[in-house]
């Protein structure tokens, strides 16, 4: 990318820092706060910080690239504002110490391999707008218990909970058993719990997992 600007700690950007490009994975530190202004974290930007243990984005930030945080293996937590709107395929994948994540209400689809190989996830409360969940999204996820499909979910990829070996419970709106089992593998049919209210499903998660609330 042309014109870029780095900042005193190497942390590269657009021109006009809107786009947050590379964080330099030499860097020993271990939490990094992402400044106000910045609205797209690029493809691989934080891609093998092995040090990093604790991202804040701030609100405004819309879009999550391509593999952003591939291998960011020290991750434990990470807040994803209200304004994202966009979490593109493989940008936590590998990221084996985060244990929890909310995600955003605004957000419609969560793409492929999102959270593919994340082995310490174990809850993860879907918005009520997404539509469609990508293959593979969360394979691999073997410490994953518990998660909630909305009624808004029309399609789900190939392999999503494919070693999941933990998930006990995968909660659905009342009605939609019949819908969900077309879905889904005759393997995980058993573990579909109905629930009457999908916040229930959200508070049920919530303190099995000590995940914060959706915004």
């Amino acid at each position: 990318m042309e014109n870029t600007v780095l900042d005193e700690l190497g942390v590269e950007y657009s021109a006009d820092k809107k786009t947050l490009i590379r964080y330099p994975r030499e860097r020993t530190e271990t939490s990094f706060t992402i400044p106000e202004g910045v609205t797209e974290i690029e493809w691989r930007a934080f891609d093998s910080c092995y040090s990093l243990q604790s991202i804040v984005l701030p609100e405004g930030v819309k879009r999550i690239g391509e593999l952003a945080f591939k291998a960011c293996s020290e991750l434990k937590s990470i807040n994803l504002p209200r304004s994202v709107t966009r979490i593109e395929s493989g940008a936590f994948t590998f990221c084996t110490s985060l244990q929890s994540i909310n995600l955003p209400s605004r957000l419609t689809k969560i793409e492929g391999d999102v959270f593919y190989e994340c082995t310490s996830l174990q809850a993860v409360h879907i918005p009520g707008r997404v539509s469609r969940i990508g293959d593979l999204a969360f394979c691999g996820c073997k410490r994953l218990q518990t998660i909630n499909l909305p009624k808004s979910v029309s399609r789900l990829g190939h392999d999503v909970f494919e070693g999941c070996d933990s998930l006990h419970t995968i909660m659905i709106p009342a009605g939609t058993a019949e819908k969900y089992e077309g879905m889904l593998p005759k393997l995980l049919h058993s573990r579909l719990e109905e629930i009457k209210h999908e916040n229930q499903g959200y508070q049920t998660a919530s303190s099995r997992s000590g995940i914060s609330s959706p915004r």
